[in-house]
């Protein structure tokens, strides 16, 4: 949309302090368009963010200590690290043309990496395993698994 190519186009860098994350689209977003990000090196981003090309802050697992909708008070999520952070930042802003040819390089990795094919195997390949013997309640709480599988033998990554 017009909006979010704009809003791209005209960012020096992308930041998403996040305690626990999707995939991260809008992060992957900022990476399509050559925008150095800054996120925290925890959750589903890191399927796809690389320490040699983005900045990535460290973190501490705390308990979240208070139910939510699709977490428990006893689960654990990040505490991004703000002192990293700031750090981070400091070097993007004094290093901005640095950390642009990172991001433009990095671009260019990750679009072969995930290209179209790629993911449509990769899709494949999940609904594959959807399809076995698994076996989800509707409850988020009480999912029972029957089979376990571990993505990453599966997937071959």
């Amino acid at each position: 949309n017009h909006r979010s190519i704009s809003f791209f186009e005209k960012s020096d860098a992308y930041i998403s302090l996040h305690r626990s994350e999707g995939f991260g689209i809008t992060i992957a977003d900022a990476i399509s368009y050559g925008v150095p990000i800054i996120v925290t090196a925890y959750s589903g981003n890191m399927d796809f963010c690389n320490p040699d090309y983005n900045l990535l802050v460290k973190y501490k697992l705390v308990k979240i200590g208070h139910e939510r909708l699709r977490y428990r008070k006893e689960e654990m999520w990040a505490q991004p690290d703000q002192k990293d952070f700031e750090k981070k930042l400091v070097d993007v802003f004094k290093n901005h043309k640095k950390y642009l040819k990172l991001a433009d390089t990095f671009r260019d990795i990750l679009s072969k990496k995930m290209s179209k094919s790629k993911i449509s195997d990769l899709a494949k390949k999940r609904l594959v395993l959807i399809s076995k013997e698994f076996d989800y309640q509707n409850n988020m709480y009480d999912r029972k698994i029957d089979k376990n599988i571990e993505a990453k033998n599966f997937y071959g990554i």
